[in-house]
């Protein structure tokens, strides 16, 4: 790394050869900016004191003073590089206010410009958004930390040269930022911008560690180097359940209108339940969407108006029937929006609820009663916590659902001066501290708990699984595996891929192909008559392979975008002490027929093709086999490797 301090601070590049190799390089530029309001200063920009090399233990540390101020920004004070800590180059920023009165900084932190392996064409990046992208094509990407990106690392690599260079932070602390990646003809840009709230003076203003790390291999190097690091630390809350691993078809239906009748009152939950047991050939869980909807205190915000349902032992017998068919209940409960008709919600909404820009509560679109409430206020976060241990205990369900947690997006920044939080306040800490208070507060650890989407890595610890948006979010031109990262990352973190609203039907049920591809669980809703002939039929067969090889697709043994003999032909595989299952992806447009893995063989096992249960004829030469496959145009497939 050269960083030149005699004006301002540059980097003016990062060079590292492997012999017979390619070189990376780095343009020279600023390594970061610091700013106020529209007085933004680069790296080049600042004052620079006297650097200071300490050494201990092996790790050195270079410190070199900044001060913004003659610039016009009240911010001071140090550029931290440490090498020897591992392989990584460390780099922090330890910053403060120095100004006499309040400010809400701007950071961006680090840059890197111009970044390649070899030639442009031949630099590929991996970027951990929603689901993942890895590619060498041009992009411009910005993706906050939380629900859009959930993974801390990034990565370019050169996969014929077999090195990269993979960017990293090291966030316990869950501070909201900003990952940036664009790829255009000089090479990638990466740029880390960090969402500003008012620092009082003396106030530190928070920087993630950060480093640069050089590795042999691809992005799996990267990924491998990420994974290492969260397993130091990644505790969840309480312990994942199996039994909720092993559901893969969740449907959701409403009590208002398919389970009770409206005309007479009467539940006919059983023959719901059995109305999708026979379309589909199983019902994995029953997830009740309106169990604690109001027609006068409103849909949201108490959750016990069960006399409006026919009463609470009407309900609890419903949900223990299902129960006694062996298929788990979940239930609704909105994790942000509070109406201000219902009995807790009209004495308490004004004082909770989040506060725009202007002052004025942020609405639900369409409606005058359904306030959004901030999760980092502390008595919306306690009701929330109490009411579902209430409803825990009112209703033994097996799982509880917390509705629009897990996207931590700017739309829930909240303004308010009266919450205890600093202004404006992103809502990463507020769900983080709310989804820890309500899994303590549902008491029995065998009842799941899980998001609208899945979060962030430190906001998982404390739920057992989401659904999940990212096949339907993912940019097939970018990915056109749609892969889903987090779940492989986290294997024992269940997630359901929400791929539509709409009906499957008219051939439109392409994305319902690859939750399964993913080894993921599937979110449906509406009736049996929303889906083609085709598309049911897939779905059966895509239930019925994942129930059956449940402990491979439940295993920690898992791996994302294996090495195939055809770059078009994408492979996930799942792990068991008895089989290896491969999810197949065919990208192309037109039917593949040939050979598409390259696998360890052992003797005794044999292949199957789990869609045709037919025997595959593998050809086996010095200890691994290759396997032949026909796939249909953009269409998915499995093989099962059954060891004796």
């Amino acid at each position: 790394m050269d960083l030149r301090t005699e004006n301002g601070i540059s980097l003016r590049g990062l060079q590292l050869h492997r012999p017979g190799g390619e070189m990376l390089r780095i343009e020279s530029g600023p390594l970061f900016e610091l700013g106020v309001g529209e007085t933004v200063l680069s790296s080049e920009q600042v004052t620079v004191g006297e650097a200071s090399m300490d050494t201990e233990n092996g790790v050195h540390t270079l410190t070199i003073p900044i001060d913004a101020r003659p610039g016009g920004v009240p911010i001071a004070g140090a550029l931290v590089i440490t090498v020897g800590i591992g392989e990584d180059i460390g780099m922090n920023l330890d910053i403060r206010n120095v100004g006499d009165g309040p400010i809400v900084p701007v950071v961006n932190f680090p840059l890197v410009r111009g970044a390649r392996i070899g030639s442009v064409e031949d630099t590929w990046y991996l970027y951990c958004r929603k689901g993942g992208i890895i590619s060498n094509r041009p992009t411009r990407q910005s993706k906050y930390y939380g629900g859009e990106y959930p993974l801390q690392v990034s990565d370019i690599f050169n996969p014929t040269a077999g090195s990269g260079l993979a960017l990293l932070t090291y966030d316990r602390a869950n501070i909201y930022r900003t990952w940036e990646l664009t790829k255009d003809v000089d090479g990638v840009d990466w740029r880390m911008g960090y969402f500003g709230f008012e620092h009082e003076p003396g106030a530190r203003i928070e920087v993630a560690p950060t480093a640069l790390r050089a590795h042999w291999g691809d992005w799996r190097a990267a990924l491998g180097i990420y994974r290492d690091w969260v397993s130091g630390w990644y505790k969840p809350q309480v312990p994942r359940k199996r039994w909720f691993q092993g559901v893969f078809y969740y449907q959701q239906v409403t009590a208002w209108s398919v389970l009770r009748d409206r005309a007479t009152g009467q539940w006919r939950t059983a023959d719901v339940v059995k109305r999708f047991q026979d379309f589909f050939g199983r019902l994995d869980y029953l997830h009740i969407f309106d169990f604690g909807q109001s027609m006068v205190y409103g849909r949201v915000g108490d959750y016990n108006h069960y006399d409006e349902l026919g009463g609470l032992e009407t309900m609890r017998a419903e949900i223990a029937a299902v129960q006694a068919m062996g298929i788990p209940v979940g239930l609704y409960i909105e994790g942000y929006l509070c109406d201000d008709r219902g009995v807790w919600g009209s004495e308490h909404v004004p004082g909770c609820d989040i506060r725009q820009a202007d002052g004025t509560p942020l609405m639900w679109p369409g409606s005058d009663t359904e306030h959004m409430m901030c999760p980092a206020c502390r008595d919306w976060r306690e009701h929330l916590a109490t009411t579902y241990g209430r409803v825990a205990k009112d209703l033994q369900p097996n799982g509880m659902y917390i509705d629009q947690y897990g996207f931590i997006n700017t739309w829930k920044v909240c303004h308010s001066s009266e919450h205890g939080h600093p202004t404006p306040w992103p809502p990463i800490r507020g769900e983080r501290d709310t989804t820890e208070a309500i899994r303590a507060g549902i008491g029995n650890p065998e009842i799941a708990n899980l998001t609208e989407e899945t979060p962030n890595d430190v906001n998982s610890q404390h739920q057992d699984g989401a659904l999940g948006y990212s096949v339907s979010a993912n940019d097939p031109e970018l990915a056109p595996h749609r892969v889903d990262l987090f779940r492989f990352i986290f294997p024992d973190f269940k997630v359901f891929q929400l791929t539509q609203y709409d009906p499957f039907t008219e051939g439109d049920w392409d994305l319902l192909k690859f939750p399964f591809f993913n080894g993921e669980g599937f979110w449906l809703h509406g009736g049996t008559d929303d889906y083609d002939p085709e598309a049911a039929d897939f779905l059966r067969k895509a239930f019925a392979i994942l129930n059956e090889n449940e402990g491979a697709f439940c295993s920690d043994d898992i791996e994302a975008l294996v090495p195939t003999v055809v770059p078009t032909v994408y492979a996930n595989r799942f792990s068991a002490a008895d089989r290896t299952v491969w999810t197949l992806f065919n990208a192309r447009y037109h039917t593949f027929r040939g050979d598409c893995l390259r696998v360890p063989h052992t003797q005794g096992t044999h292949y199957v093709n789990a869609f045709t249960d037919q025997l595959i004829a593998a050809s086996v030469d010095g200890g691994r086999a290759t396997i032949p496959i026909e796939l249909g145009a953009r269409g998915v497939g499995c093989v099962i490797a059954h060891r004796e």
